[in-house]
């Protein structure tokens, strides 16, 4: 019997528990009626994480109306170029379709395993470049007094969220 490497047991780990949780995902966004999102969810759902809270420091910070043009024409670029880095519907039933033949196959296929991994990694990777470029391109936008109060904005959060 084979010994697996640490990398190799956290990767099976990995697709092991997507393969109990897209099909289920999937499934539930295929039945899940459509609802209409209020623009403050809508823009959480969007800006995960750091993009969010860039963006409510923008709308503090007294932006001239070329800098509101601006941070709007990087968003809605960003936005468009997440969506075609973003897998399809159909991309993710098939990467689900895929995960359980490797998972009910009579021999486990490595090789595939660590192939669709690596893709996977692949589209998390770019997402989260794009994320960063457009947290800098924003930033780059402001004013060296924008980006002070910014700066400050960003430790007084760091400081209640750590207590």
């Amino acid at each position: 019997m084979k010994i697996l490497t640490k990398c190799q047991v956290a990767a099976l780990t990995l697709v092991i528990g997507s393969v109990a949780i897209v099909p289920s995902v999937i499934a539930h966004q295929d039945s899940a009626p459509q609802m209409k999102v209020q623009k403050s969810e809508k823009i959480h759902r969007t800006h995960h994480h750091g993009g969010i809270h860039m963006m409510k420091i923008l709308r503090k910070l007294d932006l001239t109306d070329e800098q509101k043009q601006q941070a709007k024409a990087l968003v809605k670029a960003h936005k468009q170029n997440t969506r075609t880095i973003k897998a399809s519907i159909e991309d993710r039933k098939n990467y689900a379709q895929k995960i359980q033949a490797l998972i009910k196959a009579d021999s486990f296929d490595e090789q595939s395993a660590n192939a669709l991994i690596a893709q996977r990694s692949e589209q998390r990777q770019q997402h989260a470049l794009n994320k960063l470029k457009l947290q800098h391109d924003l930033y780059q936008l402001l004013t060296p007094e924008q980006k002070q109060q910014a700066d400050e904005m960003k430790q007084r959060r760091h400081k209640r969220r750590q207590h």
